[in-house]
């Protein structure tokens, strides 16, 4: 009998253990867009949790929370740049980590410029004079 409330309190313990260091490395970051005739602002997110999950996403919605795919522009990377004209953003991003919503922002033309590889998103970062959001640069929460 001992033996069992023994490795039920080692399973529980490490459970709780699991969740909270999930929760204390989770970072968060919101980036206000505002463009020059709209009055609504957009945000660019960043979240970054556990072990290789990170997003960043284009939204909306200002309140902290995780995207949504009927409503978001998703990115499943640590990084991406983009560049604000008007009522224009040009993301670039890896092209096989973006998730385009179902339903288009009708306020803005939201353009993805996706890139290929390692030495592109290396170019871009080092010539091109673009903005940058991170999940590497987010703040603790």
């Amino acid at each position: 009998m001992k033996f069992h409330f023994l490795v039920l309190s080692v399973l529980i313990f490490n459970l709780n253990c699991n969740q909270s260091s999930d929760d204390d490395m989770t970072t968060e970051q919101i980036i206000t867009l505002k463009f020059n005739a709209i009055p609504n602002s957009f945000y660019l997110k960043t979240r970054a949790w556990g072990v290789n999950h990170e997003q960043i996403w284009l939204t909306k919605n200002k309140p902290k929370g995780i995207s949504d795919k009927e409503t978001d522009y998703i990115f499943y990377c640590s990084e991406v740049f983009y560049k604000q004209t008007n009522d224009t953003i040009m993301i670039y991003a890896p092209q096989d980590l973006t998730l385009e919503p179902m339903e288009k922002f009708s306020e803005i033309t939201v353009v993805i410029k996706g890139l290929a590889n390692y030495d592109e998103i290396r170019d871009f970062d080092k010539n091109y004079g673009l903005n940058k959001v991170s999940t590497l640069d987010s703040h603790v929460t």
